[in-house]
């Protein structure tokens, strides 16, 4: 009997690989900062650049208010910071109508004296007040404002309005709408009343830059006043009111 030979069968093991550790401690945040500066560095590069110097810069509305060969008086008031001036400008009218039938006028020279145009130059009055004349020792108790009839005219020029030609306007008065005359019922006080505030006063229409207007302002006594209209005055403040 013979016996059969077994070849012997190796099974051989790999050892498995070997991980690579990082070390620990300090020396592994000393490698994070290395890669972290990686690739950090200060590069060239061409530029150019302009700057506008700018700025923005607001007009004036400036209104200039000359009565007669008077020094005109300015809504700025010298330039300070204000858009009225109410205390330096002179009368428009200083009139004396001694006597019933009695008339006086004043001219008045407007001008647009800012940088801007003005869409709109109106007219009023607050108030028209009674009281009594200076120089004379009679005082009745009329109201004179009641018995002074008042219109104003526009000329298209300060020699038309010499001239009394051409007038171009009537603002407030009897008349036409051009050329004023007489209105008994067109007094101080009645326009005192109609026209007293800018809101409702009398619309003389838009006012351009360094345009100049010219008006004149006339003031009658009523011929059929009385005796109570002896020594008495009658004050209105008129107000030129422009706006942009």
């Amino acid at each position: 009997m013979s016996q059969t030979e077994t070849t012997p069968t190796y099974i051989v093991v790999s050892p498995p690989p070997r991980k690579r550790r990082l070390p620990r401690g300090p020396g592994l945040v000393v490698a994070l900062l290395l890669i972290g500066g990686a690739g950090v560095g200060t590069f060239a590069s061409f530029s150019a650049s302009t700057t506008n110097n700018s700025s923005v810069q607001t007009g004036a509305l400036v209104l200039s208010d000359k009565v007669a060969a008077g020094t005109a008086c300015l809504s700025s008031d010298t330039g300070v910071d204000t858009n009225s001036n109410t205390t330096t400008c002179d009368k428009a009218f200083d009139l004396s109508v001694k006597k019933p039938g009695d008339s006086g006028t004043q001219t008045l020279d407007l001008k647009n004296d800012g940088t801007i145009d003005g869409s709109k130059l109106r007219l009023y009055a607050a108030s028209c007040t009674a009281g009594a004349a200076t120089g004379t020792s009679y005082h009745g108790t009329g109201d004179p404002c009641t018995k002074v009839a008042f219109y104003v005219q526009e000329y298209p020029s300060a020699t038309d309005r010499t001239n009394d030609t051409n007038p171009s306007h009537c603002w407030y008065g009897g008349g036409s709408a051009t050329t004023c005359s007489v209105d008994y019922t067109k007094t101080l006080g009645a326009f005192a009343g109609t026209y007293s505030s800018f809101s409702n006063g009398v619309d003389l229409g838009a006012f351009n830059q360094a345009v100049t207007r010219y008006f004149k302002v006339y003031v009658e006594l009523d011929p059929a006043a009385g005796n109570n209209m002896q020594g008495r005055a009658a004050t209105i403040p008129l107000t030129w009111y422009l706006v942009q």
